[in-house]
Parts: C-alpha cells; structure tokens; sequence
C-alpha cells in the first residue's frame, strides 16, 4: 500500500507548495490534486506544484470533459506532463454535480458515452494521432498535438462511483480514484474486478486509488475536537451532494443512513450550512477515515488486505499539516495485499 498526498485547488497554492515538498521530503508515492472547478483553475496550480518537486509522481484527480473540451483537456495536461518530466497520470471523471451544474447551469447526462469517448480521444491524441471525430459530447477535426520525442503518454485513471462506470472503468481505465462509503467500496471492488476479467484484462493491473474524506482528530469532547468535528461534517456532507443515485440505492431502503443521506443532499442544495449540520458520527465513520494517527493506520491496513494500491492522506488534515504529513511519511507497507 502506497501513501500519497492529496490536494485541491480550493487550497492555497503557496500552502500547496510547502505540503507538496513535505510530501517529497517524506518518501510520499505521488501528489494528487483534486480540481475544484469552482476555485482556482487546474492547470496553473499543477505547473506550480511540478516546478516545485523533483522526482515524487503527480497526479489530477479528477477533471471533468463537462466543463472542457477535448483540445483544452489534450493540450493541457500534454503540457503538463512534459513540464512534469514524465511523472504525470491524469484522471478523468464526471466531477461534482452541483458545481458543474452552477458553472455550466446544466446536468450531466449520457455519462458513461461521455467517458468512454473521452478516455479513447486522449489516448489516441497523446500517441501523437491526428483525431477527427464527432460524437455524444466531443467533437474534434484533424486534431493533433505537436508533442516532444521525449513525450510519454500519461496514464489515465477514472474517478467514478456508479456501477456502470465501475464496469466500464475494468475495461479502459489504467487506475481507478475511489471514494465512497466503505460497504460500498467493497461492491466496486467487485464490480471492477469482474468487468476487468470480462474484458480480459488482469485486475491486479488496474491500480485502486482510495481517496476518502481524511481527519486526524483526538478528543471529540473538548474545544478542538469538538471544531475537528464540524470540518469532518462538513467534508462529509459535501462528499455525500454528489452521491450519484446508484450509490444510494445500494443501502436499504429501510435504513436510516440512506433516509440521512437523501436530506442532506436535497439540504446541501439549499445551504450547505445546514446539511453538513445534521450529519451523524455513524456517517462520518462511514465516509471519513478520521482518528489518532495509530487509529488511522489501523484503517489503512484493513483497506489495503482489501485490494487497494494506494491510500490518499487528506486534505484536510487536522490541526498540524506538516506534522500529519510527516507521521505518514516513510510507511509505505501497511499490508502485505497492496504494492
């Protein structure tokens, strides 16, 4: 089991920085950046975090072909992976709904076409192949990007949730980003795996990103854990806004996590305020991985003998970042199940 850093671009970029170089220091598996289409735009925040590290991976998790076109997308992360030296893995995914419905004011539909034709264009587009094509979403003519002889393509991991997605991400996809509530993670496991096999791919070849809600947190009874607790409410309730229906249809219907769960969404919508207000301890176990340091490795090793690669650290990350950063820095065999 790999540990990584993540990010978002809600962040800071000079915090970023400082975070980003701990991580190195730290003997962190890659840096991933998550972009907040709402807050400061990804490519910029990723030539500052590439400019700024030497040699630890660095990847976007996840941007989103709703709000960019295929050339912008191509050209963009070509440019980063050549500013980058090669350390650079992409990933693709629908993104938060309520975000791209406030930056494009529509809903995404036919989502798994979407995707398909997305990660096919780009990796023909970074092979160095003129593309003409005209499909769901995309539509290009005789695009082609003028790419280094030192270019090698990034690979392309997908950050989805839903079944279908899932099944489609076992047969295209070099990695999957992971989130998610844990019974529900074990689903997916499955989901990919099967559709891996179906498609006469090696599961063990597809690299399974966990990148849940984060906290490290001590006593939940005094000032600052009491303050701990209403961030991990918050990140909860904003994780849980975007929950694509499938993921709540597979709790029962009788259960009082999936009746919570429908309230905060339809809460969120109106004030995000509220929502992250009535989210229970129960959900925050269920989608954030919060705790002592020991409490959180502890978690770790159960998530890697369950199939996952690589655990994402944050954000956010509690009341000392560079002292979190650092306790997980150097462990990078929690379990004997992952690589």
């Amino acid at each position: 089991m790999k540990i990584s850093l993540g990010l978002t671009t809600s962040m800071p970029v000079r915090s970023s920085i400082k975070y980003a170089k701990l991580a190195e220091k730290n003997g962190y598996h890659r840096i991933w950046v998550g972009e907040d289409i709402l807050s400061r735009e990804i490519f910029s925040y990723l030539s500052v975090i590439c400019l700024n590290t030497e040699d630890i991976k660095i990847g976007c998790g996840v941007t989103s072909p709703y709000v960019r076109t295929i050339p912008i997308i191509a050209s963009g992360f070509a440019g980063i992976q050549e500013l980058s030296c090669n350390r650079f893995t992409l990933g693709i995914g629908v993104g938060g709904i309520p975000e791209i419905k406030k930056m494009t004011g529509k809903t995404p539909t036919q989502v798994a076409d979407v995707i398909w034709e997305t990660v096919f264009l780009l990796n023909k587009i970074f092979k160095g192949e003129k593309v003409s094509y005209d499909g769901v979403k995309a539509c290009v003519t005789d695009f082609k990007l003028n790419l280094s002889k030192d270019f090698v393509p990034p690979k392309i991991y997908l950050g989805v949730r839903g079944p279908r997605l899932m099944a489609l991400a076992g047969e295209i996809a070099d990695g999957v980003i992971f989130s998610g509530a844990k019974d529900y993670l074990k689903h997916s496991l499955r989901i990919l795996d099967s559709s891996a096999k179906e498609s006469r791919r090696n599961p063990k070849d597809i690299t399974r990103v966990l990148w849940n809600g984060f906290l490290i947190e001590k006593d939940r009874e005094d000032r600052t854990g009491r303050r701990d607790r209403r961030i991990a409410k918050i990140m909860v309730a904003t994780i849980v806004s975007s929950l694509p229906g499938h993921a709540i249809d597979y709790l029962d219907k009788d259960s009082k996590d999936r009746e919570l769960i429908l309230k905060i969404k339809k809460e969120f919508l109106k004030d995000h305020k509220k929502a992250s207000a009535i989210v229970t301890d129960d959900l925050i176990d269920q989608f954030c991985i919060s705790g002592s340091v020991d409490e959180i490795t502890d978690a770790i090793r159960e998530y890697g003998k369950l199939g996952f690669d690589e655990f994402v650290i944050g954000p956010p990350y509690g009341r000392d970042p560079g002292k979190v950063i650092e306790s997980f820095g150097g462990r990078g065999d929690y379990t004997t199940g992952g690589s």
